[in-house]
């Protein structure tokens, strides 16, 4: 009958990963301390918390809500490397919590735009990680599920779009993710070339990237073997109407999202 009643439900189930224990497993706490032990702020801790989350434990893609599946506990899911998005919420927020910083859950969808006169779980298919405004009046958005995305970055068919946060006592508001990367996007593209005396043109080209094609590279650079990354190469020349021969192709590792990938 509305939002609250949602919040509620979904309550039901998050307060079968009580906060306190959260807070009191060892694993936890070791495991936040170790990845913290050389920040110097707290928007770097949040951000080493979430680079862990999102690129050391497995994502595996089951719809928010399908069937009768409960989230583990925070440290069952560290001990086995993998989970879902409530999963991987809950490991983020428990290791969050343990450095100090609150975190709530915002259920969205991937798919369509929010109904608000319609309060239904059904109308979520993922759910990603908010923490609250601090004392700059920032909020910060987090997609632990996309291994490869920066810091802040959320996929395109997640921002601009309304999702309902959830407090621990079942409580909710609706609010807007960003309408845009947390960066400039940005692609710089650089061509060193030569001409032969036959009329030959060899050349090398550099890309630096920045937003959404930058996770589109990231993406393919990683789940491709390195064997296949010419062909990549010839893909991209091809759609930049780069005719010819790709050879030679080499990538920034894709794991480091704290810079343009080149």
């Amino acid at each position: 009958k509305s939002w609250d009643e949602v919040g509620h439900w979904y309550a039901k189930g998050y307060a079968q990963v009580p906060v306190g224990e959260t807070v009191q497993s060892e694993e936890i706490r070791a495991k936040a301390a170790e990845l913290t032990k050389d920040c110097k702020t707290e928007h770097d801790k949040i951000a080493a918390l979430y680079t862990f989350v999102a690129q050391k434990i497995r994502y595996v893609s089951l719809p928010l809500g399908d069937g009768e599946y409960q989230p583990l506990k925070p440290a069952e899911i560290l001990k086995n490397g993998y989970g879902d998005s409530q999963d991987k919420h809950f490991l983020l927020a428990a290791l969050l919590d343990a450095v100090g910083v609150h975190a709530e859950p915002a259920l969205a969808s991937s798919t369509r735009n929010l109904t608000e006169q319609a309060p239904s779980p059904a109308q979520f298919d993922h759910l990603i990680t908010t923490i609250p405004k601090n004392a700059e009046g920032k909020q910060i958005w987090l997609d632990s599920t996309s291994d490869v995305a920066p810091f802040e970055y959320l996929l395109p068919n997640l921002r601009g779009k309304n999702a309902l946060v959830v407090a621990a006592d079942g409580n909710v508001k609706i609010e807007k993710t960003p309408e845009n990367p947390p960066f400039p996007s940005t692609e710089i593209v650089n061509v060193e070339a030569r001409l032969s005396e036959l009329g030959k043109l060899t050349a090398k080209v550099d890309y630096q990237l920045r937003g959404d094609n930058e996770f589109a590279f990231r993406s393919a650079f990683h789940r491709t073997p390195e064997a296949g990354w010419n062909q990549i190469g010839q893909t991209v020349a091809l759609l930049d109407g780069l005719q010819g021969q790709v050879s030679n192709v080499h990538a920034k590792d894709p794991l480091d999202t704290s810079k343009p990938f080149e």
